[in-house]
């Protein structure tokens, strides 16, 4: 099934080259700018599809040049959206500082209230959130909380409540991040992303609030949500990792003597570039591991130990 999947999806992007190809050519017969707008928005998608942030950087600067020289093609929103863009991929290159610049750039060109500012608004929430500024993002989310949310519906306006938990959590204000996690938020109908996110930050919580037996209970209920819902392709292979290293953290009574198999789990979980890795913007809004190591008394010894067991 997955070959088949593999080459259907190789398929697509064979296809999706040679239409690009096709337009280039178009661009040199007719000179068309609007051709060229188009064809770069397309190159932009495909760059940013396959993680390539620099490369995108470099046609969201392109595009800005285009539509400041033609004014048919200037649209305010349009150049709210590039600066977004760059600032989500300056985000992905580690410069959040730059991205911060970008995203209250964009910001110059959206009317307030309309679905684009408040989107805008959530990418500087993020870009301040991953540079650690953790004051400023919850100002930020209840910035956003405070606007019109009536056009966004009761899902996204649950996730900015599930951001803002996030904020709580990371300035130690626990209590008022589970309050947050214990209200019957919309987006735990989502069993494979958002769900899940709110599981995570709940057990976060009761550990840091010492209410161990609870967190022992929220675990097992993590357990299970996982199990009912494990054939689905949705469930990632990095959050049945993370099921198991906060099991393994829990059978230690979460003491911070972890064992070497513990350690191990936090390494696969820590190691970049494979399926496991930890990815920005998703339900583990900061790396659930990083929180598990800074509570523990590290040992490399432990690992070396435990993988001559096995």
């Amino acid at each position: 099934m997955s070959h088949v999947q593999n080459k259907s999806s190789k398929q697509i992007k064979a296809s999706f080259r040679a239409n690009l190809k096709e337009i280039e050519g178009y661009i040199k017969q007719t000179g068309s700018a609007f051709i060229s707008y188009i064809y770069k928005m397309l190159r932009l998608e495909e760059l940013q599809r396959e993680k390539k942030h620099s490369d995108s950087i470099d046609v969201c600067l392109d595009l800005i040049s285009l539509i400041k020289s033609k004014r048919f093609l200037y649209r305010e929103e349009r150049m709210g959206n590039i600066y977004d863009n760059i600032s989500q991929c300056q985000v992905y290159n580690g410069d959040f500082s730059e991205a911060i610049k970008c995203v209250q750039k964009a910001q110059k060109f959206y009317s307030k209230n309309l679905r684009s500012y408040i989107a805008s608004k959530e990418q500087e929430f993020h870009a301040t959130f991953y540079a650690g500024d953790y004051k400023n993002a919850l100002l930020l989310i209840e910035y956003i909380l405070n606007l019109s949310l009536d056009n966004i519906g009761e899902f996204s306006a649950d996730r900015y409540l599930f951001l803002k938990s996030c904020a709580y959590f990371k300035l130690s204000r626990f209590r008022d991040s589970i309050s947050i996690c214990n209200t019957a938020l919309e987006l735990t109908k989502d069993k494979g992303r958002w769900d899940l996110g709110i599981r995570y930050i709940r057990i976060m919580n009761m550990v840091e609030l010492k209410d161990l037996d609870q967190a022992d209970h929220s675990l097992e209920a993590l357990r299970k949500s996982l199990g009912r819902n494990s054939k689905n392709d949705f469930i990632s292979a990095r959050d049945k990792v993370i099921l198991k290293a906060f099991r393994e953290y829990c059978s230690s009574g979460f003491s911070p003597r972890p064992s070497g198999y513990l350690i191990e789990l936090i390494q696969q979980l820590s190691a970049a570039g494979t399926s496991l890795s930890w990815e920005y913007y998703s339900h583990e809004l900061f790396p659930i591991h990083d929180w598990i190591s800074s509570r523990l008394e590290y040992s490399p010894s432990k690992v070396a130990a435990y993988k001559r067991k096995r």
